[in-house]
C-alpha cells in the first residue's frame, strides 16, 4: 500500500481498517457460528526453572468511560480509535438467546476466549493486574458514544509490529442486528462464537494482524454463513477485505497462527 510500518502516523491512518461494520453488505459481524503486560508465573526455582511470560488480556463487561488520544493507554482508558470522550454501555445479557444468568453467560464467553487463545502465552482475566500494561477488551454497547458509527461490530487500532503494550479493543454487542439479525435466529452458542470471534479479532489487530480475504480465520473479513471462525489458522491467507490487498503492515499474505506464536510464544504449561 506504499505505507511504511515505521511511519508514526500509520496507527491513526489504519484505524478504519481495524473494525467491522454491521451493515449486512460489508459486515463480518452477521456471521454464524492490547499489547498487554508481561508477567512471570510462579514455578520452579533454580537453573532449570522456566520463565513463562504471558500476555494479559483483560475483558471488561461492565462498561467504561473512554477518552481519545494519540495512542492507546488501556490503564487510563485512552483509545486512539475514539473520536471523542464517551461512556460505553455494559454488556446486556438479555440480548442472548438463553435462560442462563449474566454471570453464566460471561463465564461462557470467557471460556471461549481461553479456548481460542489456548495455543499462545496469553492469560485472559476479568480484572486488570495491579501493575504493568495489558490489553483491554471492552464488550457491550455500541460505538456512538466515542464518535464512531453505531453499526460497527468491533474496533481496534492496527498496531504494526506490536509496538504498544497497552492496546484497547472493543466488541459492540449493542450494534443493530449483531446478535439478533432480522433475517435469521442465532443459537446461544452461535452468539457466543460471534462475540469471541470479534473479540479475538480486535486482540489480533492490537498485535499487528490484518484482515484476510479468505474464509476460516479469525481475521477473515468475510461474513457469510459458515465463514467466520474462532480459530487463528496455521495457513497463509491473502490480506484484504472485499478483495486481495497488500497487508498494511507489509507483505501480501499472513499466517495468523505462526505470527501469534512468534509474538506471544506458545502457551505456558
Amino acid at each position: 500500500m506504499g505505507i511504511s510500518p515505521s511511519n508514526s502516523l500509520l496507527l491513526s491512518l489504519v484505524t478504519v481498517l481495524a473494525c467491522d461494520s454491521n451493515d449486512p453488505m460489508t459486515a463480518d459481524s452477521g456471521a454464524s457460528p492490547a499489547d498487554a503486560t508481561f508477567r512471570q508465573d510462579s514455578g520452579p526455582v533454580g537453573p532449570d526453572a522456566q520463565v513463562c511470560n504471558a500476555k494479559t488480556l483483560v475483558v471488561n463487561f461492565e462498561g467504561i468511560s473512554v477518552s481519545p488520544g494519540v495512542s492507546d493507554d488501556s490503564r487510563n482508558r485512552i483509545s486512539a480509535a475514539a473520536l471523542f470522550s464517551g461512556t460505553l454501555a455494559a454488556f446486556d445479557d438479555t440480548e442472548m438467546n438463553t435462560n442462563r444468568t449474566r454471570s453464566e453467560v460471561i463465564s461462557d464467553i470467557m471460556a471461549g476466549f481461553e479456548t481460542t487463545l489456548a495455543p499462545y502465552a496469553v492469560e485472559v482475566v476479568l480484572e486488570p493486574p495491579a501493575t504493568g500494561d495489558y490489553t483491554l477488551l471492552s464488550i457491550g454497547g455500541d460505538a456512538a458514544p466515542i464518535g464512531q458509527s453505531a453499526t460497527l461490530s468491533n474496533l481496534a487500532l492496527l498496531d504494526c509490529n506490536n509496538t504498544n503494550d497497552a492496546n484497547m479493543g472493543f466488541v459492540f454487542t449493542g450494534a443493530p442486528g449483531l446478535l439478533d439479525p432480522p433475517d435469521d435466529v442465532y443459537s446461544y452458542e452461535e452468539q457466543v462464537d460471534i462475540i469471541v470471534g470479534l473479540g479475538a479479532k480486535a486482540f489480533g489487530f492490537g498485535l499487528g494482524l490484518d484482515h484476510v480475504s479468505e474464509c476460516g480465520d479469525v481475521m477473515s473479513y468475510e461474513s457469510s454463513t459458515g465463514c467466520s471462525s474462532v480459530t487463528f489458522q496455521d495457513q497463509a491467507h491473502t490480506c484484504g477485505t472485499d478483495s486481495a490487498q497488500d497487508c498494511v503492515c507489509g507483505g501480501t499474505d499472513q499466517n495468523s497462527h505462526s505470527t501469534l506464536l512468534s509474538l506471544l510464544g506458545a502457551t505456558c504449561s
